[in-house]
């Protein structure tokens, strides 16, 4: 490789006329120069294609181990957003039950009928309701017995969560937002659930 030399200084002082004899005098100083070999990759700046590819390398392996560390973590804040649709209609059903007008009624397990309704009519504008509607009148979720799917089901006095792998029917616990539509329009003739 080519060097440069870099010239660095050093002041040195030397004793001059009577000092060099031993006695008081006065001091000179020397100059002299010193050079230090460089080579001309030190002076180069950032870094070469191959070290930019192992690192970027070494990166990858790191995430795709981080990656398999966690598979569940995906189904596991399913279960918490679905966990929240839960409580978010059962503390509308405990709202409605405290302002007058409880829901308590044979859980039909077979079909999702009943849910549907238990919605409507917490959406519903009651003006004898304190806090009517109780639950957003744009939530429209559908029927599921896809055991694929997180459900909500009506047992009879509350909702409970059905799981993936478990059997049964009720609402679809929607994640990309597709249960938000539409206000819901009720129609004049509409009867509560439980009327």
């Amino acid at each position: 490789m080519p060097t440069e030399d870099i010239p660095i200084t050093a002041a040195r002082a030397e004793p001059v006329g009577m000092a060099a004899s031993g006695q008081r005098g006065r001091f000179r100083r020397e100059r002299r120069s010193l050079r230090m070999p460089t080579t001309v990759s030190a002076r180069r700046h950032g870094y070469s294609m191959t070290e930019l590819i192992t690192v970027i390398s070494i990166i990858g392996i790191i995430a795709s181990i981080i990656v398999v560390q966690f598979p569940d973590l995906n189904s596991s804040g399913k279960n918490v957003l679905a966990r929240e649709r839960l409580e978010l209609l059962n503390g509308a059903l405990s709202t409605m039950n405290i302002a007058g007008r409880p829901i308590n009624a044979a859980a039909n397990l077979g079909s999702a009928a009943d849910e549907q309704l238990i919605v409507m009519t917490l959406q519903m504008r009651d003006e004898s309701l304190v806090g009517s509607p109780f639950v957003i009148p744009n939530y429209r979720p559908q029927a599921s017995s896809d055991a694929r799917d997180h459900r909500l089901r009506f047992n009879g006095v509350r909702f409970e969560l059905l799981l993936p792998g478990q059997a049964g029917t009720g609402l679809k616990v929607a994640f990309d937002g597709s249960d938000i539509g539409p206000a819901r329009v009720f129609p004049p003739n509409f009867r509560p659930y439980g009327s």
